[in-house]
């Protein structure tokens, strides 16, 4: 494998939002990288065409809607590099990303990022795993308030978590190939808890 990013976006039946979200991987990362589509949506839009033509992504046009976690899966199968950033379709990268950054962290779990709303206010992303069994299936309890995960003030160095949402999440394809990946059995919402 390649040193350097494999960049995997899951749609289904995409927007413009997806245009966006290439546009800002190109503009900020700042090394060798590829971007892969993995479409549920099991037809060629406009959409798809248009960053096709204009980004030149590797597109995967799968054949069903097997959920998140089995476009992710198909698309870490074709990657490239050793490092698999996953972002959703309707994020936007706004701070340079290089390699040695992602090096000195990843070690051998998952890499998350500082995230925003769509109206710039901090988004908790990240948190630790219920220590109470009764806790379990409370998810409003699972997202860190300590260490500037409260108000997104943070002291500039790696904070350590349980687990990071989807939206920006950084694995060693080594890691990720590991655990055999994300969870098919879960459609959406949790493959990304489940696999950290």
């Amino acid at each position: 494998m390649k040193n350097g990013l494999s960049v995997i976006i899951v749609t289904y039946k995409p927007g413009g939002e997806l245009i966006d979200c290439i546009r800002s991987i190109v503009e900020k990362i700042k090394c060798d990288y590829e971007i892969i589509i993995s479409d549920n949506s099991c037809e060629y839009s406009s959409i798809l065409k248009s960053v096709e033509v204009d980004f030149g992504p590797k597109i995967l046009f799968n054949e069903k809607n097997g959920g998140y976690g089995y476009a992710i899966n198909l698309a870490a199968k074709c990657a490239s590099f050793d490092n698999l950033l996953i972002i959703n379709p309707d994020a936007v990268v706004v701070s340079n990303v290089s390699l040695e950054v992602f090096d000195e962290l990843i070690c051998p779990g998952v890499v998350s990022a500082i995230c925003f709303d769509e109206n710039g206010g901090y988004k908790k992303t990240v948190g630790v795993f219920p220590n109470k069994p009764s806790l379990l299936i409370k998810f409003s309890n699972r997202l860190r308030s300590d260490c500037g995960f409260y108000d997104g003030v943070f002291e500039g160095k790696p904070i350590n978590i349980d687990y990071s949402e989807g939206s920006f999440y950084l694995v060693k394809k080594s890691t990720f190939d590991l655990v055999c990946g994300f969870d098919e059995n879960i459609f959406l919402y949790g493959e990304d808890y489940e696999f950290s």
